[in-house]
Protein backbone atom coordinates (compact mmCIF):
# COMPACT_ATOMS: atom_id res chain seq x y z
CA UNK A 1 0.00 0.00 0.00
CA UNK A 2 2.76 2.18 0.70
CA UNK A 3 4.43 1.63 -2.34
CA UNK A 4 1.35 2.51 -4.35
CA UNK A 5 1.40 5.77 -2.32
CA UNK A 6 4.79 6.62 -2.87
CA UNK A 7 4.48 5.60 -7.23
CA UNK A 8 1.53 7.92 -7.04
CA UNK A 9 3.63 10.68 -5.49
CA UNK A 10 6.40 10.07 -7.48
CA UNK A 11 4.49 10.03 -11.00
CA UNK A 12 2.72 12.93 -9.37
CA UNK A 13 6.15 15.02 -8.96
CA UNK A 14 7.29 13.18 -11.99
CA UNK A 15 3.90 15.33 -14.38
CA UNK A 16 3.98 18.69 -12.73
CA UNK A 17 8.13 18.89 -13.48
CA UNK A 18 7.41 17.76 -17.53
CA UNK A 19 4.40 20.30 -16.84
CA UNK A 20 6.27 22.50 -15.95
CA UNK A 21 9.60 22.01 -18.47
CA UNK A 22 7.19 22.03 -21.35
CA UNK A 23 5.48 25.31 -20.34
CA UNK A 24 8.96 26.82 -19.82
CA UNK A 25 10.04 25.86 -23.43
CA UNK A 26 6.64 26.67 -25.23
CA UNK A 27 7.17 29.86 -23.92
CA UNK A 28 10.65 30.34 -24.83
CA UNK A 29 10.40 29.51 -28.52
CA UNK A 30 7.30 31.93 -28.33
CA UNK A 31 9.41 34.78 -27.37
CA UNK A 32 12.32 33.61 -29.86
CA UNK A 33 9.20 33.09 -32.63
CA UNK A 34 8.12 37.04 -31.47
CA UNK A 35 11.48 38.89 -31.57
CA UNK A 36 12.69 36.60 -34.88
CA UNK A 37 9.73 37.57 -36.61
CA UNK A 38 9.90 41.46 -35.29
CA UNK A 39 13.71 41.07 -36.65
CA UNK A 40 12.71 39.52 -40.06
CA UNK A 41 9.74 42.44 -40.08
CA UNK A 42 12.21 45.24 -39.93
CA UNK A 43 14.78 44.07 -42.06
CA UNK A 44 12.24 43.87 -45.04
CA UNK A 45 10.72 47.05 -44.06
CA UNK A 46 15.00 48.27 -44.14
CA UNK A 47 15.08 46.24 -47.95
CA UNK A 48 11.91 47.99 -49.20
CA UNK A 49 12.85 51.32 -48.48
CA UNK A 50 16.39 50.39 -50.11
CA UNK A 51 14.80 49.48 -52.59
CA UNK A 52 12.37 52.59 -53.20
CA UNK A 53 15.92 54.82 -52.88
CA UNK A 54 17.29 53.08 -55.49
CA UNK A 55 14.36 53.48 -57.91
CA UNK A 56 14.76 57.10 -56.94
CA UNK A 57 17.88 57.06 -57.72
CA UNK A 58 17.66 55.55 -60.98
CA UNK A 59 14.31 56.72 -62.20
CA UNK A 60 14.67 60.36 -60.79
CA UNK A 61 18.33 61.65 -60.36
CA UNK A 62 19.61 59.91 -63.44
CA UNK A 63 16.42 61.25 -65.07
CA UNK A 64 17.22 64.92 -64.12
CA UNK A 65 20.73 64.56 -65.59
CA UNK A 66 19.97 63.53 -68.96
CA UNK A 67 17.28 66.27 -69.18
CA UNK A 68 19.63 68.54 -68.44
CA UNK A 69 21.64 67.29 -70.92
CA UNK A 70 19.06 67.39 -73.28
CA UNK A 71 18.23 70.46 -72.59
CA UNK A 72 21.99 71.68 -72.90
CA UNK A 73 22.38 70.13 -75.75
CA UNK A 74 19.68 71.34 -77.83
CA UNK A 75 20.30 75.34 -76.42
CA UNK A 76 23.99 74.08 -78.57
CA UNK A 77 22.38 73.37 -81.25
CA UNK A 78 20.27 76.51 -81.34
CA UNK A 79 23.11 78.60 -80.78
CA UNK A 80 24.90 76.94 -83.83
CA UNK A 81 22.00 77.45 -86.03
CA UNK A 82 21.53 81.44 -84.61
CA UNK A 83 25.67 82.19 -85.23
CA UNK A 84 26.40 80.42 -88.63
CA UNK A 85 22.82 80.15 -90.21
CA UNK A 86 22.15 83.96 -91.67
CA UNK A 87 19.31 84.64 -93.79
CA UNK A 88 18.38 88.39 -95.42
CA UNK A 89 14.80 87.43 -93.95
CA UNK A 90 14.26 87.17 -90.53
CA UNK A 91 17.28 89.37 -88.68
CA UNK A 92 15.04 90.56 -86.03
CA UNK A 93 13.47 87.05 -85.05
CA UNK A 94 16.57 85.69 -85.09
CA UNK A 95 18.01 88.21 -82.92
CA UNK A 96 15.39 87.91 -80.70
CA UNK A 97 15.38 84.78 -80.03
CA UNK A 98 19.20 84.84 -79.25
CA UNK A 99 18.50 86.69 -76.00
CA UNK A 100 17.02 83.15 -73.92
CA UNK A 101 20.41 81.34 -76.03
CA UNK A 102 23.24 83.44 -75.40
CA UNK A 103 24.83 86.38 -73.31
CA UNK A 104 24.60 89.90 -74.58
CA UNK A 105 28.15 90.15 -75.03
CA UNK A 106 27.47 87.30 -78.02
CA UNK A 107 24.38 88.66 -78.55
CA UNK A 108 26.41 92.18 -79.64
CA UNK A 109 28.68 90.10 -81.42
CA UNK A 110 26.87 88.13 -83.75
CA UNK A 111 23.52 90.59 -83.58
CA UNK A 112 24.83 94.05 -84.29
CA UNK A 113 22.56 96.69 -84.00
CA UNK A 114 23.69 97.93 -87.50
CA UNK A 115 22.97 94.58 -89.31
CA UNK A 116 26.19 94.76 -90.88
CA UNK A 117 26.12 92.32 -94.08
CA UNK A 118 22.67 90.70 -93.76
CA UNK A 119 21.83 92.16 -96.91
CA UNK A 120 25.12 90.50 -98.60
CA UNK A 121 25.97 87.52 -96.89
CA UNK A 122 23.97 84.20 -96.76
CA UNK A 123 25.37 81.01 -94.74
CA UNK A 124 23.79 77.80 -94.10
CA UNK A 125 25.12 74.89 -92.02
CA UNK A 126 26.41 71.51 -93.90
CA UNK A 127 27.25 69.68 -90.77
CA UNK A 128 27.45 69.53 -87.13
CA UNK A 129 28.83 67.48 -84.32
CA UNK A 130 28.17 67.83 -80.76
CA UNK A 131 30.06 66.80 -77.80
CA UNK A 132 29.33 67.32 -74.52
CA UNK A 133 31.39 66.09 -71.46
CA UNK A 134 29.86 63.82 -69.15
CA UNK A 135 28.11 66.25 -65.92
CA UNK A 136 26.71 66.30 -62.73
CA UNK A 137 23.08 66.68 -62.25
CA UNK A 138 23.59 70.29 -60.01
CA UNK A 139 26.57 71.19 -62.57
CA UNK A 140 26.23 74.96 -63.52
CA UNK A 141 29.21 75.11 -65.97
CA UNK A 142 29.95 72.91 -68.95
CA UNK A 143 32.29 73.21 -71.89
CA UNK A 144 31.03 71.96 -75.29
CA UNK A 145 33.41 71.17 -78.19
CA UNK A 146 31.24 71.67 -81.43
CA UNK A 147 32.17 70.69 -84.83
CA UNK A 148 30.79 72.59 -88.18
CA UNK A 149 30.98 73.08 -91.27
CA UNK A 150 28.77 75.49 -93.08
CA UNK A 151 29.21 77.52 -96.40
CA UNK A 152 28.83 81.01 -96.47
CA UNK A 153 27.31 82.37 -100.18
CA UNK A 154 28.16 86.33 -100.71
CA UNK A 155 25.61 87.25 -102.87
CA UNK A 156 26.90 90.42 -104.45
CA UNK A 157 30.21 88.79 -106.12
CA UNK A 158 28.20 85.14 -106.16
CA UNK A 159 31.48 83.68 -104.31
CA UNK A 160 30.90 80.62 -102.43
CA UNK A 161 33.37 79.58 -99.54
CA UNK A 162 33.18 76.77 -97.33
CA UNK A 163 34.13 76.75 -93.34
CA UNK A 164 35.55 73.98 -91.47
CA UNK A 165 35.42 75.00 -87.60
CA UNK A 166 35.72 73.26 -84.29
CA UNK A 167 34.68 75.35 -81.50
CA UNK A 168 34.53 75.37 -77.86
CA UNK A 169 31.68 77.17 -76.24
CA UNK A 170 31.19 78.06 -72.34
CA UNK A 171 27.63 77.61 -71.12
CA UNK A 172 26.58 78.28 -67.46
CA UNK A 173 23.18 77.07 -66.04
CA UNK A 174 21.06 79.96 -64.82
CA UNK A 175 17.10 81.11 -64.28
CA UNK A 176 16.66 77.37 -65.51
CA UNK A 177 18.14 77.48 -69.11
CA UNK A 178 22.13 77.15 -70.42
CA UNK A 179 23.58 80.14 -71.37
CA UNK A 180 26.32 80.69 -73.94
CA UNK A 181 28.76 83.05 -72.31
CA UNK A 182 31.78 82.64 -74.70
CA UNK A 183 32.87 81.41 -77.95
CA UNK A 184 36.55 80.06 -78.71
CA UNK A 185 37.87 78.63 -82.19
CA UNK A 186 40.23 75.71 -81.86
CA UNK A 187 40.48 75.05 -85.22
CA UNK A 188 39.21 76.34 -88.38
CA UNK A 189 39.70 75.76 -92.04
CA UNK A 190 37.92 77.87 -94.96
CA UNK A 191 38.12 76.94 -98.65
CA UNK A 192 37.08 78.50 -101.95
CA UNK A 193 33.58 76.83 -103.14
CA UNK A 194 34.66 76.71 -106.85
CA UNK A 195 31.12 76.35 -109.17
CA UNK A 196 31.58 74.07 -112.24
CA UNK A 197 31.16 75.56 -115.72
CA UNK A 198 27.93 74.21 -117.18
CA UNK A 199 29.97 74.98 -120.44
CA UNK A 200 33.12 73.21 -119.70
CA UNK A 201 30.69 69.48 -120.28
CA UNK A 202 29.94 70.89 -123.69
CA UNK A 203 31.59 69.04 -126.57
Amino acid sequence: MNSIKLFKHVSLIILVLLLAVNAYFFYANGKKGDEYEAVAKANQELQDENRVLEDKEKNISNTAREQRFDDLQSQAKLFVNLVFVQKIEGYQQRKDQAVGVMSEALQERYFPADEFNQNNVESKLLSEEYYIQNMDANQKEVDVLIEVEHEIDYLETGKKDKSKMFLRVHFVYEEDAWIATDIEDLFADTEEVKEEDPEANDV
